[in-house]
């Protein structure tokens, strides 16, 4: 299948143009089923709080891949407003410290997964740290306050 624009590349996965209103999350080979499954059904579960963030769609096969849908939403990314008006540095600085209190407040259930427990797993799994290095990372996530919905 011939896929629409790219719009950006990632460290997962490639982001198309999709039909109208909707974009294509295409992610690499070697990203397993299991992950596009629990990004999926965090996305929905985020969208459920409220929170101006995209729908999350389907999951799809393309060209040998699989990708996930998300709802597009079009705009300007604050870093290139931030770029076109510097002077404004104070005030996009507040809107993203905004929009992230605003993230942390919401509750996503007593089903969504610890955000910690999550953490922990991917620090373990991390080949390119020591093993010391890993204990001294997860003594300091322990450290932390439990949130229950971050961006990572």
């Amino acid at each position: 299948m011939k896929l629409n624009t790219l719009i950006a590349r990632g460290r997962t996965a490639e982001i198309f143009a999709w039909q109208e209103g909707w974009i294509l999350k295409l992610f690499y080979n070697g990203v397993n089923l299991e992950d596009i499954e629990y990004e999926a059904y965090l996305g929905r579960a985020v969208h459920a709080t409220g929170l101006a963030v995209p729908a999350v769609g389907e999951i799809v096969h393309v060209n040998e891949r699989m990708g996930l849908l998300y709802e597009r939403v079009d705009g300007i990314e604050m870093v290139d407003l931030l770029a076109k008006k510097p002077w404004r540095v104070f005030h996009y600085a507040r809107r993203l410290a905004d929009l992230q209190s605003e993230m942390h407040k919401r509750s996503m259930g007593e089903e969504f997964p610890s955000q910690r427990v999550r953490i922990k797993r991917k620090i373990n799994q991390a080949g390119a740290l020591s093993s010391h290095l890993k204990f001294k990372v997860n003594q300091m996530l322990e450290s932390l306050p439990e949130l229950s919905l971050i961006h990572i």
